[in-house]
């Protein structure tokens, strides 16, 4: 199955992981910086995908919806559609990181690397 709408989990992408009262030192996970590009990494051991896009912090990007385009053995590709902003709406000219993680589907695997098509661009997260 194919998760139809992420739900929310409170996340730090400067720490790498979950907002806890933890240490710097006890932190493992993908690093995320400042772009004008999504960036996508495995998260909790390849059992979820972490998208942060960069952009106004009162109009976020966020991801909608997870699709899977070509199975394991295939290909290995999903799609993430973004939620849709209404086309005059008022923004802050500010560049934060917006998260969103899915569940990562049960048709693409780890062991591959993952194709990620998402607001007009393919990235790559290698095997975990």
């Amino acid at each position: 199955p194919v998760a139809s709408e992420a739900e929310p989990i409170d996340v730090d992408p400067e720490s790498g992981g979950e907002t806890d009262d933890i240490s710097e030192e006890e932190v493992e996970g993908p690093t995320f910086e400042e772009s004008d590009q999504p960036q996508v990494a495995w998260w909790e051991q390849g059992g979820q995908i972490a998208l942060v896009i960069y952009g106004s912090s009162s109009c976020p990007s966020v991801g909608k919806e997870i699709r899977v385009l070509e199975p394991a053995g295939e290909g290995n590709r999903v799609a993430i559609d973004l939620v849709q902003r209404p086309e005059n709406e008022i923004c802050t000219m500010d560049f934060v990181p917006h998260t969103t993680i899915f569940w990562t589907p049960v048709e693409v695997t780890t062991t591959e690397p993952l194709v990620v098509e998402v607001a007009g661009y393919e990235v790559e997260i290698p095997i975990k």
